[in-house]
């Protein structure tokens, strides 16, 4: 575990810092469940709203996405670290950003669907887990919202 000097920062659709969070993406989220992206599934990230957790060299150690669902809620999506980074307060610092910037926006709860060790994280950060459990990529998957 290492503990960079970090800052979160919203980062443009398109851009290098963008194609960094693609790639950190990738290698976190999509290749360990051999679940490859699509072009499709990129060009529909166009109006959705991308952050990232960068050190002091603008390395992206983690990202996350925001996509509005209605004009109340928005949901978070592909939260990415860095495994030398997990538990170095990447993840905390990044949800705490995007919960101000949601409330900022108007929005009244977030939602999001975790898995796994995540799941205990997003518990501590005050969301309750909505409905069953469900089974995505042979894994046990949650509903979770978040009122604002």
């Amino acid at each position: 575990m290492k503990t960079p000097s970090k800052m979160v920062i919203e980062v443009e659709f398109g851009t290098p810092q963008y194609q960094a969070t693609v790639q950190l993406r990738k290698m976190v989220l999509h290749e360990p469940l051999n679940n490859p992206f699509t072009q499709e599934q990129l060009n529909e990230e166009y109006n959705s709203f991308h952050f990232a957790c960068i050190d002091e060299q603008s390395t992206v150690l983690g990202c996350l996405i925001m996509q509005p669902i209605d004009t109340d809620t928005v949901e978070m999506k592909e939260v990415a670290v860095l495994q030398d980074y997990r538990s170095s307060g990447v993840g905390t610092e990044m949800v705490g950003y995007v919960e101000i910037w949601a409330k900022e926006r108007g929005f009244k709860r977030i939602s999001l669907i975790s898995w796994g060790t995540s799941t205990a994280f997003y518990v501590r950060r005050g969301y309750k887990k909505s409905g069953k459990s469900f089974k995505r990529n042979e894994a046990d998957h949650y509903k979770m919202v978040k009122s604002l």
